[in-house]
């Protein structure tokens, strides 16, 4: 019976003390990925969102150039519900794409978000182009609503 015994105690194999460190290094290691994940997750979201804002930009360009002026705020309004594939700038998934013209007709400021992430990116035409704050013209949104609107922005010429 004793020669079982010593016959066990000579195989190898990992102590207590090793597998613990092995579960520490293993916990060290989660704690420096998860947040790097995080962080690169919450930059694809809003890189997203910026994405949304320039392709309606372009959208509203093409407006331009061929009608020689901005859509109205009720021409995009009624644009939305035109859900005809492939007929303007569609929102991605999960992202808010909000157009505001000016009264005028000459400028529009178009705010756009993912609903995950907490940045509102803003596009302002009489800018230029994508800003990090809010332009002091247009009624873009200060905040990203908890909903994505899922809207297709069409920008096609109503008849």
């Amino acid at each position: 019976m004793l020669t079982r015994i010593n016959k066990h105690r000579d195989e190898a194999g990992f102590t207590l003390i090793e597998l613990l460190v092995v579960v520490i290094i293993i916990g060290i290691l989660a704690a420096i990925a998860i947040p790097v994940f995080l962080s690169q997750r919450e930059g694809a979201q809003t890189a997203s969102a910026e994405s949304d804002a320039r392709n309606v930009a372009i959208a509203m360009e093409t407006w331009y150039t061929t009608e020689g002026n901005y859509p109205t705020q009720a021409q995009l309004n009624a644009s939305v519900t035109d859900t005809t594939p492939g007929a303007g700038a569609n929102a991605s998934e999960n992202n808010f794409v909000q157009v505001d013209v000016a009264a005028d007709g000459k400028t529009y400021v178009i705010s756009s978000c993912n609903t995950s992430a907490a940045e509102v990116v803003w596009y302002d035409s009489a800018g230029g182009g994508l800003t990090e704050t809010k332009p002091a013209t247009g009624l873009a949104a200060t905040a990203c609503p908890t909903t994505a609107s899922g809207d297709t922005i069409t920008l096609a010429k109503a008849a």
